[in-house]
């Protein structure tokens, strides 16, 4: 009797912590998979779902939403000029100014705000809950914040080659309109990459 009770402790036991272990896995692999590998921030799939449930949001709370299309000007030209790995930490730096931005962003308001790499040399900010002059000034503060960063780009082992390049980005903001009827990410992306084009 006792031994047994013993022995079924031990297997609970056992089989908890296989479980637990599991279910860290399981966490870690969805982070995995819902970010962007190069940057460390949210990639697309994250953006599609996160997307979606502020979609929900909107549509039952009437909190006002915004979606950022972010493009950094003659990346292909920068590519050419400094090579892939320069490329690189380009994106990362601007994803970095990026996160810096958001960390401004939720000190000051109520709002919410996501960021993600959209893919190549396109990000994409998601907020939520403020108004359409607040998400503008926002944009703004990005678009200035990574304008002003003084790139400096080094060798393999970290020795300057070059400093003060300057990056810049263009950015479309645009206001998710109930007007669409539907299909919302896609009108509220695609309004997005217009506005941005202009």
């Amino acid at each position: 009797g006792k031994e047994t009770d013993t022995l079924l402790t031990e297997l609970k036991e056992s089989f908890k912590e296989v479980v637990s272990a599991m279910e860290e896995d399981i966490s870690t692999l969805s982070h995995l998979s819902k970010t962007d590998s190069l940057t460390n921030i949210h990639n697309r799939r994250a953006f599609d779902e996160y997307l979606e449930k502020e979609i929900n949001a909107w549509a039952t709370e009437k909190t006002p939403l915004h979606v950022l299309l972010i493009d950094i000007d003659h990346f292909k030209e920068f590519n050419d000029n400094y090579g892939h790995r320069i490329g690189d930490q380009a994106l990362k730096t601007v994803a970095t100014l990026m996160e810096a931005v958001g960390k401004d962003f939720r000190a000051a308001t109520d709002g919410r705000f996501f960021t993600a790499r959209f893919g190549g040399e396109e990000f994409t900010v998601v907020m939520s809950d403020v108004d359409n002059n607040t998400a503008m000034e926002w944009a703004e503060a990005i678009r200035k914040r990574i304008a002003e960063y003084h790139f400096i780009i080094r060798d393999i082992n970290g020795e300057v080659l070059k400093r003060d390049i300057a990056i810049s980005v263009s950015i479309g903001v645009a206001e998710m309109l109930p007007h669409w009827r539907g299909a919302w990410a896609e009108n509220l992306v695609d309004a997005a990459d217009k506005a941005m084009y202009e």
